[in-house]
Order: C-alpha cells, then structure tokens, then sequence
C-alpha cells in the first residue's frame, strides 16, 4: 500500500516536514484529506480565472463613475486616478 505524496508540519519544529503517513486512496497520489485540499484548490483557481473577467468589468465601470467626480478637483483627481487600473 502506497503512503500519501503530500507533506506535513512536523510536532518538533514548525521549520521541519514530514511526509504524510496516511494511506493514498485507490491508484492515487492523496490521502482523503490531502485530495480534498488540492480539489479545494483547483476549483478556487478555476473560480479566479473565471471570475476575473467579469470584475474587470465591473471595475471599468465603476472608474467611469469616479472618473466624473474626479474632474471636479485635484484632490478628488489624485485620489481616485490610480484606483481605476483593476487589482487583479
């Protein structure tokens, strides 16, 4: 029987890791909990990439709003100018 891929913080030194000594599941790599984490992951990275188009596009709209009260004065101009690029 195969033993898990994954690695774990060892109890003596957070510094230090271990591998993981729970049995991988059917002809995988994971245990059940490290298969959980990387399907976790994988979805959360697929949501990204899937959202990120659309909160661009909110973004763009938004810095059209600001834009309009940004020309009223510098202050306002300098506040809001280089938020309008998305954070992404």
């Amino acid at each position: 029987m195969r033993h898990c891929a994954a690695f774990v913080p060892s109890s003596v030194s957070p510094e230090f890791w271990m591998p993981c000594t729970a049995p991988a599941i059917g002809r995988g790599l994971f245990c059940v909990v490290h298969r959980d984490a990387v399907d976790g992951a994988m979805l959360g990275m697929h949501a990204a990439r899937v959202m990120r188009p659309r909160m661009m596009i909110h973004a763009k709209k938004r810095c059209g709003a600001k834009a309009k009260i940004a020309t009223r004065n510098s202050a306002a101009r300098t506040q809001y100018g280089a938020s309008c690029s998305p954070r992404l």
